[in-house]
C-alpha cells in the first residue's frame, strides 16, 4: 500500500479552507445579526446623527459580504 503525500496534503488544505470559510461565515452572520436590528432602530427612532450611522452600517455589511462572496468564489473546487 502506497501512501501518497500530495493527497494528504490536499486533503489537510481542502479541510482548513473549509474550516476558514465555516469561521467567515459565522463572523459574517454575526456581523448580520448585530448589524441589521441596529440599522432598522437607527432608521426607523434616529435623527440624522443616527442616520448617518446607519448609512456607515449598510457600507460596512454591503463590502463584508461582497469580500466573504469573493473568498468562497475564489476557493479551488
Amino acid at each position: 500500500m502506497v501512501i501518497n503525500m500530495t493527497e494528504i496534503n490536499s486533503n489537510n488544505n481542502k479541510t482548513s479552507e473549509l474550516e476558514q470559510v465555516s469561521l467567515k461565515l459565522k463572523k459574517l452572520f454575526l456581523t448580520w445579526l448585530i448589524g441589521l436590528p441596529v440599522l432598522i432602530l437607527c432608521v426607523v427612532y434616529g435623527d440624522t446623527a443616527q442616520l448617518v450611522l446607519a448609512g456607515f452600517i449598510a457600507v460596512y455589511l454591503f463590502f463584508m459580504t461582497k469580500s466573504y462572496l469573493n473568498y468562497v468564489s475564489s476557493i479551488d473546487s
